[in-house]
């Protein structure tokens, strides 16, 4: 998976008190038969910038809160759009507290509120700090000694990098402390360069960054024409997640099956069969609860939640923070099934603007922004925001890719069994299982659209 947000800074030359944010994030799940080598000296530099064993006592905190985000933001979307939904949380949190460093006020406390930052500054940002850390650290180490594991494929990739980059206009005032906190925590690459007397160049340089970072995915980002003389300041993080399944799903047991919807229409779609290898299922009163681990220490995983026939609407208008705890909790003793799902390729673009500040988050948006802590220069606002993502998932795993079942088979009992026939709208997230932290979520309500 990838995700790549950016964030421009417009500094008006008629009127100070009228410049803009401009922020544009996009995440992508690519197919997984797609390999793509990763710079190293790129990591190396920004492992060099940051504090590299910030204190973990908050990281739990901050994942806590970053999730009871998601949930809102999840259930905000819910209500504007139908369909098809995918959207990574954690980027749009990860952005946001870098923002958040430079708000002060009225502006900071609604951020705070809808971001759900429980901590004082000077504890939030290590704390992010760990928490981004110890993701990058997943696909590298066992999450715990596995000597039940019959054997370790070095082939199984797990791959996920966070990266982040500030380019500012050449002798565009910016805060120190704003600048030493966003190296110190998040990694931060810090460049000058040359918008007003060379925009097309500093797009070209910009889109080629972000082509690196989400191993060239997105091209073009940000789009030319966006860079102008007038921008002074482009804040973007790329975050990219490739997952294979701990064990891959037999491609020679996919078949059509139907797979129904809320309207009780059926579509046909290719419907995966794995048999019970390293997956957990769970039932709490009216849904299944599935986990697909990634990588050869399954340090990442897949969340299926499918609520019973006819309460997809109720249940995911229950989910909070207290359900998705119980839930991976009750997963640790879940027994292995037999899973039949569908491949499904999603992609969804999210106004910010519109849903953050129907949340609770509107001054960041207005003439009333005080983002002084990032630069001296006042009367900064976002102008605008926008998230895009994508997600692909088929029988080798998950990157940011003939029987038909029966409506009786559908509407069977449910009960754990051993078999879970995903053949109705669902809700999904990945998360990693060291900490919690939910990376992308969403939901699929026809994988055939």
């Amino acid at each position: 998976m990838q995700n790549v947000l950016w964030l421009k800074l417009h500094d008006s030359v008629s009127s100070l008190r009228h410049s803009h944010l401009l922020i544009i994030l996009v995440a992508v799940t690519i197919d997984s038969l797609v390999i793509y080598g990763f710079v190293a000296a790129q990591i190396a530099h920004r492992q060099k910038q940051r504090e590299p064993n910030p204190p973990t006592t908050n990281r739990a905190e901050v994942v806590d809160g970053n999730t009871t985000f998601a949930f809102d933001l999840y259930h905000q979307l819910a209500a504007e759009q139908d369909g098809n939904l995918i959207f990574s949380p954690y980027s749009i949190s990860l952005n946001m507290v870098q923002l958040y460093a430079g708000a002060k006020g009225e502006t900071a406390e609604q951020m705070a509120d809808v971001l759900h930052f429980t901590l004082p500054v000077e504890q939030l940002h290590p704390a992010f700090n760990a928490l981004d850390l110890a993701l990058e650290r997943t696909q590298d180490e066992p999450l715990q000694p596995t000597p039940t594991m019959p054997y370790v494929n070095p082939a199984v990739e797990l791959t996920l990098t966070i990266a982040n980059g500030l380019w500012t206009q050449t002798g565009f005032p910016i805060e120190e402390k704003y600048r030493a906190a966003l190296e110190k925590n998040y990694g931060t690459d810090v460049n000058s360069i040359d918008f007003s007397g060379n925009p097309y160049g500093a797009q070209q340089e910009i889109s080629r960054w972000v082509e690196q970072n989400t191993r060239g995915r997105i091209t073009d980002m940000p789009a030319p024409g966006t860079i102008t003389s007038q921008t002074r300041l482009a804040l973007i993080n790329a975050i990219y997640f490739k997952g294979e399944w701990t064990e891959a799903f037999d491609e020679r047991k996919t078949y059509d099956g139907a797979f129904h919807l809320l309207d009780r229409r059926d579509v046909s779609v290719p419907m995966m069969v794995h048999n019970a290898a390293y997956m957990t299922c769970d039932t709490q009163d009216n849904y299944h609860a599935v986990r697909l681990p990634y990588g050869q220490f399954e340090n990442a995983a897949m969340l299926i939640l499918v609520p019973e026939v006819d309460t997809f609407n109720e249940f995911q208008n229950t989910l909070d923070l207290a359900l998705y705890q119980d839930i991976l909790s009750s997963l640790d003793n879940a027994k292995k099934v037999t899973l039949t799902m569908p491949r499904f390729v999603i992609e969804s673009k999210i106004d910010l603007r519109k849903t953050l500040s129907a949340m609770g988050m509107f001054i960041p948006f207005s003439e009333s922004a005080d983002f002084t802590g990032i630069t001296s220069n006042d009367g900064l606002s976002i102008g605008y925001a926008e998230h895009k993502a994508t997600i692909a998932v088929d029988e080798l795993g998950t990157e940011a890719v003939g029987v038909t079942a029966s409506l009786e088979m559908l509407l069977g009992t449910l009960g754990c069994g051993d078999e879970v026939i995903v053949d109705r709208p669902f809700i999904f997230m990945i998360f990693d299982r060291e900490t919690d932290a939910i990376l992308f979520m969403g939901r699929v309500m026809n994988p055939a659209a």
